[in-house]
């Protein structure tokens, strides 16, 4: 079907509003990128505001219907601040919905007062209930408890991935269950690229994919491959403020099966997929990952923490590994690669079925929907 070359007559102006976007990589920047691009496609006025991180990246973008503006932001405490947000806000079209990507303190509570101020419905997306870290992180808790629950629960419609993620936002921060909407990431169709998968015959090729910081717990993977008792090797792709930190863990234990090969993106990542045997997730907590997704997708099965935002994804059609640690995690990769020739093609079919619900044209239509609920 062609695509409108006009926004679409009386449709409200769409403002994807993200702490980071891309070239910034993570997760949020992906999504905000993926939602806004296919909004863009179907012909929506959607214009992106976002701190302009890292600095090197174009200050403004115009592509189509699609605007991406990037604002100059300071760095600080893993919090980007903007001196020019307010004024942003403020001259958006009356006619818009704020699409709020919840992620950092700053951007998503001047969005919600201006949206308040000014009549202008918003979508609270919620992607990761973020713990705190690092020495500041007693502010985080302050802020969760206080102003962050103001914020979410004046949203319009608040997104979430799952009903897990439906209860936590209920329990935890109070949100009328009547305003949540449960929406899934959504996947590219071009890591639709492989129907079969050779099942190795000596070392398993397990890969791990995403940011290098302390949530993913990336050191608990490399402290289970010094326990494993299978013949592996691991391939870490992505960076992170991690990154030194992990490749001395690495150079302390003494191990040459695994290899840091910084950040992928479009065939690049696909090729890593094809070539791995299995994907490990041993993060603590997630949202939906996209990278779980992009994997399943590429029939590459899932070795993942049985935690919030894994479980619910991947609960059989991938391997959960429960009460993660390095010994549980090692356990789990010998007990994969033991029974490799079974779970490998069941897994790798299981996964294929699953993403295919997940195409981001099938995900943002039902966005569409949800704004014309807002809308109205």
């Amino acid at each position: 079907m062609k695509r409108p070359t006009t926004p679409v007559v009386n449709k409200p102006t769409i403002v994807q509003l993200a702490p980071y976007y891309p070239p910034h990589t993570g997760g949020l920047e992906n999504v905000a990128r993926a939602i806004s691009r296919q909004l863009a496609a179907d012909g929506f006025d959607v214009r992106v505001i976002t701190a302009r991180l890292p600095r090197s990246a174009a200050a403004k973008e115009v592509k189509g219907h699609l605007t991406v503006r990037r604002l100059r932001a300071y760095y600080f405490a893993h919090t980007p601040f903007m001196p020019g947000l307010l004024r942003a806000l403020w001259a958006t079209p009356k006619h818009s919905i704020f699409h709020i990507h919840l992620g950092v303190f700053g951007l998503q509570d001047m969005a919600a007062l201006v949206a308040r101020l000014r009549g202008i419905p918003t979508v609270m997306h919620f992607h990761l209930d973020v713990g705190p870290s690092g020495p500041l992180g007693f502010i985080l808790r302050i802020y969760l408890r206080t102003l962050f629950k103001l914020t979410i629960r004046s949203g319009t419609v608040v997104i979430v991935f799952s009903k897990s993620q439906a209860d936590l936002v209920v329990n935890k921060y109070g949100v009328r269950r009547d305003r949540i909407k449960i929406l899934p990431n959504g996947v590219d169709p071009a890591f639709f690229t492989r129907t079969d998968r050779t099942v190795p015959k000596h070392t398993m090729r397990l890969l791990y994919v995403g940011r290098l910081t302390v949530q993913k717990r990336v050191e608990r993977l490399i402290e289970a491959l010094g326990r494993c008792s299978a013949p592996c090797e691991l391939r870490i792709v992505g960076d992170g403020e991690d990154r030194a930190e992990l490749e001395a863990l690495v150079k302390l234990l003494g191990l040459e099966n695994v290899s840091f090969v910084g950040e992928r993106t479009g065939a690049a990542l696909r090729r890593e997929y094809a070539r791995a045997d299995a994907l490990v997730m041993p993060s603590d907590k997630e949202g939906m990952s996209l990278v779980m997704l992009e994997a399943m997708a590429a029939g590459l099965p899932v070795i993942g923490s049985d935690v919030l935002g894994i479980r619910e994804h991947l609960r059989g059609v991938g391997m959960l590994v429960a009460a993660p640690s390095p010994t549980t995690f090692a356990g789990a990769i010998d007990a994969f690669y033991a029974d490799r020739a079974v779970l490998i093609p069941r897994f790798a079919a299981a996964g294929r079925r699953q993403a295919a619900h997940y195409a981001w044209p099938q995900v943002v239509h039902h966005l569409e929907k949800i704004y014309e609920q807002v809308a109205s």
